[in-house]
């Protein structure tokens, strides 16, 4: 082949317009018709595919109901958090990934999705590669990690890439939105939000003789610093550890009723610093030192009307 002939071929480079860099997770879930996850946020992508039955979420601040064959696509950062309706127990599928190609945008507007067949299918090639390519249990809890399977077939790891990838192209380039997945109204908003911190009220009135940090809270319920500040002082009109320590003085006047305690050792079963802390706290929120609450009238019709 002479120079004229090598001057017909060229290298020809291929974009790549979506391309996942990392997997992070790949689960199946078979929950319960009460489940409920109180939320997370991330740095990397997400999608949580409803198999079976029906769940409501929040993304951000908005809410949606999905079902059988929709899909909701998180963009990092997002807070994000889903429950079964109470009804049908649900089968789900979260995936999660980096992936920072711009066309990703795609998937900020048009969050809610209802799949193909074909792109189902895809979905079930990701989950059958995954369980050849990893070790973990798929099937478990959200925060178990992925470890890879020593005897994973060959390439397993980039069909699973391939596998997303397509899928993402497929659904861009299909370009469908669903017309019957609405969002959900206010009010199951407003109660989503409400079963996140009454859950959060009663592990601390569960552990009101514990103490724990803020950042506990948040590692605890998976959710946002700012979002829980934002949330619990939305529907308590205070913030997590006033009313932590709200709990703590109530739990004290309850002991100071029983007459079991001395003060000191209330300070300390209730894991203040010291009882000078204690008595400061006590007075802040009652407007009387525990020798006063011990005393006053207040704590006597209290204690009758409990007895």
């Amino acid at each position: 082949m002479n120079n004229t002939e090598d001057a017909l071929y060229k290298m020809l480079p291929l974009n790549e317009l979506i391309r996942v860099d990392k997997l992070v997770t790949i689960h199946y879930f078979e929950f319960e018709k009460n489940y409920c996850f109180s939320g997370e946020s991330h740095e990397f992508w997400e999608f949580l595919y409803v198999d079976k039955g029906e769940v409501e979420i929040l993304a951000g601040e908005k809410g949606y109901k999905l079902q059988k064959g929709d899909i909701v696509f998180h963009p990092p950062e997002e807070f994000h958090s889903v429950k079964a309706n109470g009804v049908t127990a649900p089968n789900i599928m979260v995936v999660s990934f980096d992936c920072s190609n711009a066309h990703m945008n795609f998937f900020i507007e048009n969050k809610i999705l209802n799949l193909s067949t074909f792109q189902i299918e895809i979905l079930g090639k990701i989950l059958c590669e995954g369980e050849r390519t990893f070790s973990t249990n798929l099937h478990s809890g959200y925060k178990e990690l992925l470890k890879k399977d020593i005897t994973d077939e060959f390439a397993s790891e980039q069909l699973i890439k391939l596998y997303i990838e397509l899928l993402l192209i497929d659904i861009i380039r299909s370009g469908i939105k669903n017309e019957n997945c609405s969002r959900i109204d206010n009010v199951v908003k407003e109660k989503m939000e409400n079963d996140v911190v009454e859950q959060i009220i009663n592990y601390m009135t569960e552990n009101v003789y514990n103490n724990f940090t803020f950042d506990f809270i948040c590692e605890r319920f998976y959710i946002g610093k700012t979002h829980l500040k934002t949330l619990f002082k939305k529907k308590t009109n205070e913030s997590v550890m006033a009313y932590f320590q709200k709990l703590k003085i109530e739990e004290a006047k309850k002991l100071i009723r029983e007459k079991k305690y001395n003060f000191s050792q209330i300070a300390e079963l209730l894991g203040f610093e010291s009882i000078h802390y204690f008595s400061r706290c006590f007075k802040k929120l009652t407007n009387m030192t525990p020798s006063e609450y011990a005393t006053s009238i207040k704590s006597r019709v209290h204690k009758a009307t409990t007895s």
